[in-house]
């Protein structure tokens, strides 16, 4: 589909392109062609001007005296010159015509590289959606399916399996309003309901709410935050720290801890996010904001996978802050998430 997309992109950049070289050519020639003339008729009527004023010489002029006219302009070598200048600019065109189709195709693959990956990515996306999706719905549809044709099924039997497929709801529950989260930041990369807060106090609320997760671990959560006010959503910002400070505590050991820390350097608020958890390999590290990647550590060590999903709306929303976010990590040295929010902020006096 690209490649017929490509030709014929390049097809309409080279048709544009060769209109305007020939419309030039044209022009060009015109005015040449104009000037060669009116040179030639110039120069004939100052010949025939001159020839008339030396009708009438003088007795002791003898013709060997007379100074000669000057040549007139071959009306032929003005054809020639006509003829010659159709040639090169017919010569030019071909060669901008090979130039400009080799330019057009580059550039119309460029042009559809940003169109082609976005396609790509959406259909990975619905891809990795529908197995997401229809993994939990088997599952349900198998239990179900078995009990029902279970002649001795029991009260208790038939709660457990209501308990085990309200479970799963929970997970598609999740796993929807995860997605909606990230279609909202797709289709929304607008700054809406921005105000000054302070992180210090978002990070509290979020390490409060973290607290029983972190304690079934024997985890500590501690906070070197600046009390300082930044402008953004404080609603985005404190489901961005939820995620990264969940990772943490859900990657890292029994009896570590989780440190959030904060520093201002240039105007930028940079706040990172240190645990001492299983870490991550190196292969993984270019994947974790893809949507729908899981290492294998976090399959296989925590029991707690989950969708890949957290990395990738977590990133949407740095974005859409106009910061960045950067994960360093080695396997079983822990990870240091380090998120930098260029953004006005003064200090909180008082």
């Amino acid at each position: 589909m690209f490649k017929t997309a490509r030709i014929k992109l390049t097809a309409w950049y080279l048709l544009i392109l060769m209109t305007i070289s020939i419309c030039f050519s044209v022009v060009i020639y015109r005015m040449t062609a104009i000037e060669v003339e009116r040179f030639a008729h110039s120069q004939r009527l100052r010949i025939e001007r001159n020839l008339h004023e030396s009708r009438v010489i003088p007795d002791e002029l003898t013709l060997d005296k007379l100074i000669p006219p000057p040549p007139v302009m071959d009306p032929d070598l003005a054809y020639d010159i006509k003829k010659r200048m159709q040639i090169y600019f017919l010569l030019i065109n071909a060669g901008i015509l090979v130039v400009a189709g080799g330019l057009s195709y580059f550039l119309a693959g460029k042009t559809l590289k940003p169109i082609s990956e976005m396609i790509d990515d959406q259909n990975r996306f619905v891809s990795d959606a529908s197995h997401e999706l229809r993994t939990p719905l088997t599952a349900m549809k198998s239990s179900l399916e078995v009990y029902l044709r279970d002649p001795k099924l029991t009260l208790t039997d038939a709660r457990k399996v209501i308990s085990e497929n309200i479970e799963e709801v929970n997970k598609l529950q999740t796993l929807s309003e995860s997605l909606l989260e990230l279609t909202y930041h797709d289709l929304i990369a607008e700054k809406k309901g921005f105000s000054q807060f302070s992180i210090k106090k978002v990070v509290e609320e979020v390490i409060k709410e973290m607290g029983p997760i972190a304690q079934k671990k024997d985890v500590h959560i501690t906070s070197q935050i600046e009390d300082v006010k930044i402008t953004g959503n404080r609603e985005k910002i404190t489901e961005l720290l939820m995620i990264i400070i969940d990772n943490a505590v859900k990657y890292s050991n029994e009896k570590t801890k989780v440190i959030v820390s904060t520093e201002i350097v240039d105007k930028h608020l940079s706040l990172s996010i240190i645990d001492d958890g299983i870490g991550i390999e190196k292969k993984d590290l270019p994947h974790l904001f893809d949507r729908f990647y899981r290492a294998d550590n976090a399959r296989s060590k925590t029991g707690r996978g989950g969708y890949g999903l957290g990395l990738a709306i977590a990133r949407q929303i740095v974005l859409l802050h106009s910061g960045t976010i950067e994960i360093k990590s080695k396997e079983q040295k822990g990870a240091i998430v380090t998120i930098t929010l260029p953004t006005s902020f003064s200090s909180i006096s008082g």
